[in-house]
């Protein structure tokens, strides 16, 4: 309905108001059409839920089988041997055995024969054409020290040690003779 104005004018929106019944009538068609797609969409929820309920049903047993089966299949009880895998095995391992018993045997010969009882410095000596001067490194009695022994001691033989000096310049020898010394009785 248009309300009365002059027909050369032009309409706005707020020239143009639907009236109660219209509006009533138009969030009625609204309602019945939300009404009816949630219909829809409930009806279409179900259906989903049935399906998903459906489908578990069938997984569980399933997934329960599968388990079962690789139990018995990968378990403990499939990890045994029997008697003509066992026979295999042990021939192979006595084999095995009997090589390497062969081979400690050439091994240790040699080993023992090598191996000396006390290893020295295998250093080389020092050029004799250096200049040494010696050191002499001897006891002051030959007689023993520890109170109410008196042993005498007897030379019995003699550890030299050289070792390189440098002074600026020159390079000498220090020769440092030391005497073993034993008990006489």
């Amino acid at each position: 309905m248009l309300p009365p104005r002059c027909s050369w004018r032009r309409l706005t929106a707020h020239d143009v108001r639907p009236s109660a019944y219209d509006a009533r009538l138009m969030l009625m068609s609204d309602w019945t059409g939300c009404s009816r797609a949630t219909g829809i969409c409930r009806r279409q929820h179900a259906t989903k839920n049935r399906e998903i309920r459906y489908h578990q049903t069938k997984i569980e047993p399933l997934t329960r089988e599968m388990a079962v089966l690789k139990r018995w299949k990968f378990g403990r009880s499939r990890e045994q041997l029997d008697a003509g895998q066992a026979s295999l095995l042990d021939e192979t391992i006595d084999a095995d055995i009997a090589a390497i018993e062969e081979e400690l045997e050439q091994l240790a010969p040699s080993a023992k024969a090598d191996t000396p009882t006390r290893q020295q410095p295998k250093r080389a000596p020092l050029p004799p054409e250096l200049p040494r001067v010696e050191h002499h490194h001897e006891l002051d009695a030959t007689t023993c020290t520890t109170p109410g022994c008196g042993c005498t001691l007897k030379r019995i033989g003699q550890d030299v040690s050289e070792k390189l000096d440098y002074t600026p310049g020159l390079f000498t020898v220090e020769r440092h003779i030391r005497g073993k010394w034993a008990y006489v009785k």
